[in-house]
């Protein structure tokens, strides 16, 4: 059985918010480190952060975007009305066979993947500075 559209955006909302908070901390964690570092060290770790906080923004905004479609009243008509805004800032708008919420859905669910590993890239990192392999 399918889930609802309005479900589906919640557990993906649940499960963002986690995520979110999850690469919060790595940043923080990473930015407390940073001053114990040598040069190297610092290069690796704030070129890892700065990656890290790049899909950090993004998915922060794409979970703006799923909590502004979970108060519409109509889907369908948010997601338009949000590709329509898109357009009109010049931005790239959904292509028209990715329109529906299960297309959308499936590629955040491949950005979330990317920022998960990178955030075990960026925790591997942490750790072999905190030991001071690097």
């Amino acid at each position: 059985m399918k889930p609802q559209p309005q479900q589906a955006l919640k557990q993906t909302m649940r499960g963002l918010r986690i995520e979110l908070l999850l690469l919060a901390c790595a940043l923080l964690l990473g930015l407390l480190l940073l001053p114990q570092l040598g040069r190297p060290a610092q290069a690796l770790l704030l070129a890892s952060a700065l990656a890290l906080s790049g899909l950090v923004l993004r998915l922060g905004l794409d979970a703006w975007v799923l909590r502004r479609w979970l108060r519409a009243a109509d889907l369908s008509q948010a997601m338009q009305a949000f590709d329509d805004s898109l357009q009109r800032w010049r931005l790239r708008p959904a292509r028209a066979h990715a329109r529906g919420l299960p297309e959308r859905l499936h590629g955040l669910a491949r950005l979330r993947r990317r920022a998960l590993y990178l955030l075990a890239l960026h925790t591997a990192l942490l750790i072999a500075c905190a030991q001071g392999g690097i």
